[in-house]
């Protein structure tokens, strides 16, 4: 017997100093081969020894958010924290999560987001946290013994399908992540801080999304999607322990294979199709989305647990990480939890009551915080509900930033929106709701859930039955947060359908555990295996229903092109240049064919400013900015309105030397708005850099290889004429707007 536990003994501490070299290997790998910026063109075995390392990566980024959890748990519950169960892995997981995000929030500030210190912190949190792991060694050995392989061998494909396309496949991002995501996240990790910089307006959306630069510090530029990768399997994870806690069947590990497979694909209805889809994984939606399952499920803890104090202070830190990475989750969360502090109170659940109700206070903290922080940084509380705060911005500090112009347009624009809001009682709205709430892919399973569920309360014995076993604590959470998910979307979403449609991801996976937990305990009495029933009826439903069926042939070109970088037979490159099948994906991806030219003869991190949103460059250190994600400049004003000569002065001492035009794409910049610009007199002071006879690469003229000629001038006429952008532009209302705002900033 002694042998055996030192042999055991011996076999563990090999896996932890495995484990542990593995990690250090990685980090050298990625810092020291780093195939994003010496390989981004090859293919073959570097390929696939990059996509095992970010595998790895993966692996440990589960591990280093579980450890700080893990340590604050076991410190401050005692012998509440059982620290080997899945459900308090879970806890420790997200509490961590916690911990990071408001330590990195701090060091952001503070510009302490360097790679040498990020990677000094995570092996000091390596090394203390090897006792534990040698304990989880421990428990891994003795779990392989008693794997359930039919949920095994359920889950390979789904999560395999999941990891190609989403975890790995670099072309995920879509539009908005090329355009304006992407390069925050970069001028982030470059400079060091979370200030405010040239990628303006995402300084009020994404400053609080650390481990996004954590992971980009420690590896490379595209591992955000590492980091929501390592969210998502503990969002399946609470999946399993909902679902488990109330069947002991298959139930769980079906509910975990239609999480991962109706994440696979995930184009949305046919608008949001055609602008991005949904869930893409470098974004902070879907990391906040697995949060917010998080609290639901620690907030029935509280009551169906005798343990307040270890899901308290869990649902403390994870609601603060919900509030950090996605200050406008608050709109979820916070009628979420009034009400479930109201439900606790009256249910005299007084514990559970208060930390609902300290959850609550610490999140509405949280946005006030942040709030206070915009203002003191840049003059504006928040961005989103300008005319609220209008009396209280400070418009030396908007100006002295350089957005000022940005700020009048943006809400330009949303008071244009808000005149265009969808009745509440329409067709229209009740069709958006439907999808908001994941209805266009949990429709069929809701629809089965509740047929079964009026058929068999028909019969008394059965309507008994099913009453006494519902797992009435956990069907009344996900129910009341899908309430909270109508109301808001009743005040808020009806001028803003594509943006809101992303936000709601937030209804994905509670819509599944509601109709999972209701079907289970209505087919328990049946003899036939009722998780095969449902995963064979939802997957039926997947491939037979109309729109999936002509989504069939996009979803085989997605899966194999995941396929083909997988096994390396694309490049880092090819995989951005070749998105066919994804979601409102352009047909040159993330690499304009004409920007791949010019960052090729221009030095790296060279600004050029284009007048088109879709012109991606997705190259390593090519600065590709355009309106209205960028800061065109810190002296707008002058560029917008002033003298050509002073424009161009400015711009030069900027470093803003070279402007890019195409022909065939559509011009979404107000640019020839402003004298310097002009169809009339942009020849006086722009040639070519480099042309290909439809894509334009313009720059002074003194230093230009020759000059505009006639056609040119008149192509460019022409894309300003039929340009929605410059004819909505309110180009002189905006001056008014800026001279009676000069006595705030003169």
């Amino acid at each position: 017997m002694h042998d055996q536990q030192t042999s055991v003994f011996k076999q563990n501490t090999l896996a932890v100093l495995l484990f542990s070299l593995g990690y250090l290997l990685v980090l050298a790998y990625f810092n020291y081969v780093d195939p994003y910026h010496h390989a981004f063109f090859e293919s073959g075995l570097t390929v696939v020894l990059y996509n095992c390392a970010r595998l790895f990566f993966i692996v440990y980024l589960i591990w280093m958010f579980y450890i700080p959890g893990d340590l604050f748990l076991r410190w401050m519950s005692g012998i509440d924290y059982r620290p080997l169960s899945m459900t308090s892995a879970l806890l420790a997981f997200f509490a961590g999560v916690g911990i990071w995000h408001i330590v990195l929030l701090l060091m952001g500030f503070f510009g302490w987001y360097v790679r040498i210190l990020m990677m000094g912190m995570t092996l000091s949190l390596f090394a203390i946290s090897l006792p534990r792991l040698n304990q989880w060694m421990g428990v891994v050995a003795n779990y392989r013994k008693e794997i359930n392989w039919p949920g095994f061998l359920i889950l390979l494909l789904p999560v395999l399908f999941f990891l190609m396309t989403k975890g790995l496949y670099p072309a995920g991002g879509g539009h908005d992540y090329y355009d304006h995501y992407f390069p925050y996240y970069l001028r982030v990790v470059e400079r060091g801080n979370i200030l405010p910089n040239e990628v303006w307006y995402h300084f009020y959306y994404s400053k609080g999304d650390g481990l996004f630069f954590l992971s980009m510090l420690l590896a490379d530029p595209l591992s955000p999607q590492l980091a929501t990768t390592a969210f998502m399997v503990a969002g399946a994870g609470v999946v399993f322990s909902i679902l488990k806690t109330s069947y002991k069947s298959m139930m769980p590990w079906m509910g975990v294979a239609l999480y991962f497979t109706f994440l696979i694909y995930t184009p949305g209805p046919v608008e949001n199709m055609d602008n991005g889809g949904w869930a893409n994984l470098e974004k902070a939606h879907e990391p906040s989305s697995v949060l917010m399952l998080a609290m639901i499920w620690m907030s029935i803890g509280l009551i169906k647990n005798n343990l307040p104090r270890l899901y308290g202070m869990a649902l403390l830190l994870t609601g603060s990480a919900l509030i950090l990475i996605h200050p406008y989750s608050i709109v979820f969360a916070a009628p979420y939890f009034g009400m479930a502090t109201v439900l606790f109170y009256k249910r005299h659940h007084r514990m559970a009551a208060f930390w609902s109700l300290l959850t609550l206070i610490v999140m509405c903290a949280w946005s006030l915080f942040f709030c206070l922080v915009n203002w003191l940084l840049t003059g504006i509380p928040e961005e989103q509900a300008l005319l609220v705060y209008w009396p209280f911005i400070d418009f030396n500090k908007v100006n002295a930033w350089g957005v000022l112009l940005d700020i009048f347009k943006l809400q330009w624009d949303r008071i244009g929106r808000a005149a265009g809001n969808e009745p509440l009682f329409s067709l229209s709205f009740l069709s958006h709701l439907l999808s908001y709430l994941r209805l266009d892919v949990w429709g069929p399973l809701l629809l089965l859930t509740v047929s079964l569920f009026l058929i068999r309360i028909k019969n008394a014995d059965e309507r008994l039955r099913i009453f006494r076993t519902l797992d009435k604590a956990s069907i009344c959470a996900f129910a009341g947060f899908l309430s909270c998910v109508i109301l808001v979307s009743a005040l808020i979403s009806r001028n803003n359908g594509l943006s809101y449609y992303r936000f709601t991801i937030f209804s994905y996976a509670p819509m599944l555990c509601l109709c999972l937990l209701v079907l289970g305990t209505v087919l328990q009495s049946k003899r036939l295996n009722k998780a095969w029933l449902i995963f064979g009826f939802a997957m039926a439903c997947f491939v037979l229903s109309p729109f999936m069926n002509y989504q069939l042939s996009r979803i085989h070109r997605v899966l194999s092109n995941a396929a083909q970088f997988a096994v390396g037979n694309y490049s880092i490159a090819a995989g951005y240049e070749h998105p066919r099948g994804l979601p409102g994906q352009e047909p040159w991806g993330g690499i304009y064919p004409a920007s791949r030219v010019i960052w090729s003869i221009l030095p790296l991190k060279t600004r050029v400013w284009s007048m088109h949103v879709h012109s991606y460059c997705m190259l390593p250190d090519c600065q590709m900015e355009s309106y209205p994600s960028y800061r065109l400049s810190k002296h707008e004003a002058v560029i917008y309105y002033g003298d050509p000569m002073e424009a161009k002065a400015v711009l030069k001492k900027e470093k803003l030397n070279y402007f890019f035009f195409s022909n065939v794409l559509e011009l979404t910049d107000p640019l020839p708005l402003m004298p310097l610009f002009s169809p009339e007199h942009i020849a006086d002071y722009f040639g070519v850099a480099w042309t290909n006879g439809i894509d334009t690469l313009l720059t002074w003229k003194e230093d230009a290889q020759s000059p505009l000629d006639r056609v040119w001038l008149q192509n460019y006429r022409s894309a300003v004429n039929h340009s929605k952008t410059v004819i909505a532009f309110p180009f002189a209302q905006m001056k008014d707007v800026l001279e009676s705002t000069k006595v705030h900033y003169a």
